[in-house]
């Protein structure tokens, strides 16, 4: 109850304008290793080889300590593939000891029955497998691996029949021009495998990330009509699989032809969320345009209350950043664009409150 609380004040300062935080992020978003054994076509990862720098375990574990104590309440780990890591569920199982909410991002490609039974027993709260396609050969085609879509849905069967309740089990899909009309087959997939839920983003360029969008895979002018009319559907038919608010798809044509409308959203990195790369390098958002500090040189306290990072909310108050719209920062900037007397009736919506209580562990 007391992180709620502390957390509750940090918040409505921010809506009330404030800069400098008062307890942790609410959310961190952590890429616990470089490599991938995925080869997508958006993303560069998997070119990366053994030997880049990582922290190690035993720092692993004092964020951790560091962030639960500072009021964090999730953390997010991905990659990379971080189930190419042998020690994953180790780390999973140490947050979780501290009483964090976990969820983890993943290709899915390794899930077999003994790391299914590994994951179960980490008590992982969430896990997200990403799927481009609603046919294997799209997902297959822009995701790099042959027979990675069957894969996907094996891990998704073989998480159903060995978990109670844990983990959650959600499909992620960036969206691109050459997926964009397979949604409703991707849905009608997921939805016959049993899944928890589907989260949508459209596909980013990023650099320092490695992310990177290939014109062909550019959601055009002409494809977000097409977007919009089978997402429109899609929320009617299968309501219960999309736990973000319309608002937040209903600007991904914005995002792609004049993202700078965007900015009438003030963001929440470096304030509510933050992003940690393997090496400890902490960053505001998944865009990271610019070093809050190192983990490696100061505690994540040191980093996170430094006259650095006030520097950079400032920016980012300011709409002094790149845009994006990723599922992990954007649907956040709207929903606290709610907290105005004339939209305050969109927090009322059930669906939305749960997968939010949800995420924070309430």
């Amino acid at each position: 109850m007391k992180k709620k609380v502390r957390q509750s004040v940090n918040i409505m300062k921010f809506v009330c304008g404030g800069i400098k935080p008062t307890a942790g992020p609410l959310k961190v978003q952590w890429d616990v290793l470089w490599r991938c054994n995925s080869k997508c076509l958006t993303c560069d990862r998997w070119q990366e080889k053994e030997g880049r720098e990582i922290m190690p375990f035993e720092r692993e574990k004092r964020l951790l300590e560091e962030l639960a104590a500072l009021g964090t309440f999730s953390v997010a780990f991905s990659g990379g593939e971080p189930f190419l890591r042998k020690d994953m569920c180790d780390l999973i199982k140490f947050a979780k000891g501290l009483g964090l909410t976990v969820s983890l991002n993943s290709n899915a490609l390794l899930i077999k029955e003994s790391l299914a039974e590994k994951i179960i027993d980490s008590n992982l709260d969430m896990i997200y497998f990403s799927l481009d396609g609603g046919r294997a050969e799209t997902n297959d085609y822009i995701r790099g691996i042959k027979g990675g879509f069957e894969k996907t849905f094996k891990a998704v069967k073989l998480l159903r029949e060995k978990r109670n309740e844990k983990p959650k089990i959600f499909i992620n899909c960036t969206v691109n021009n050459k997926n964009v009309s397979e949604l409703p087959e991707l849905v009608r997939a997921c939805c016959e495998a049993g899944v928890d839920g589907i989260t949508i983003q459209p596909a980013h360029s990023c650099d320092e990330m490695g992310f990177y969008m290939p014109d062909e895979l550019k959601l055009s002018h002409e494809n977000i009509p097409l977007f919009n009319r089978e997402l429109g559907k899609l929320m009617r038919d299968y309501s219960h699989l999309f736990p973000m608010m319309e608002d937040y798809f209903k600007y991904f044509g914005t995002f792609i032809e004049n993202p700078a409308e965007l900015y009438k959203f003030r963001c929440v990195a470096a304030y509510t969320t933050v992003q940690i790369h393997p090496n400890g390098d902490v960053y505001s958002c998944p865009v990271a345009f610019e070093k809050m500090g190192s983990l490696m040189d100061a505690s994540f306290k040191e980093v996170w209350f430094s006259q650095k990072a006030d520097d950079l909310r400032r920016k980012v108050k300011k709409g002094d950043h790149p845009m994006c719209w990723f599922t992990c920062v954007a649907p956040v900037n709207i929903f606290l664009s709610y907290f105005h007397p004339l939209r305050l009736y969109k927090l009322m919506n059930p669906k939305l409150m749960s997968h939010i209580l949800y995420k924070m562990g309430g």
